[in-house]
């Protein structure tokens, strides 16, 4: 009897009302700790997600290799193409012949 005077009541001593975990304390520290779970388990599905995706790049194309695949047409092959169906003049196809011929 003596003991719980001077401690205060129950076991808290007094704690349990008006202390740092009572009313919004209480919430905001739920609050806080709930969101810090939440963005834990976020980065979690996000870091399993980008490790199990293969990763895609603007260049990954079928159609598009660099650098050019030695069994790839040359530019002179396309040079030729583009004359023969008809997309450049034979004025523009010489002009870039003599572009293409010319040593780098």
């Amino acid at each position: 009897m003596l003991i719980s005077r001077r401690l205060g009541p129950g076991m808290m001593r007094g704690y349990d009302h008006d202390g740092m975990m009572s009313g919004a304390g209480a919430w905001f520290t739920m609050l806080l700790g709930f969101l810090l779970l939440l963005a834990l388990i976020g980065f979690t599905i996000y870091w399993v997600a980008r490790a199990t995706t293969p990763r895609q790049t603007a260049f990954r194309d079928a159609s598009f290799s660099w650098p050019r695949s030695p069994s790839g047409p040359s530019p002179r092959d396309v040079l030729d193409l583009r004359l023969a169906s008809g997309e450049i003049t034979p004025e523009e196809y010489g002009a870039t012949r003599e572009l293409l011929d010319r040593p780098a």
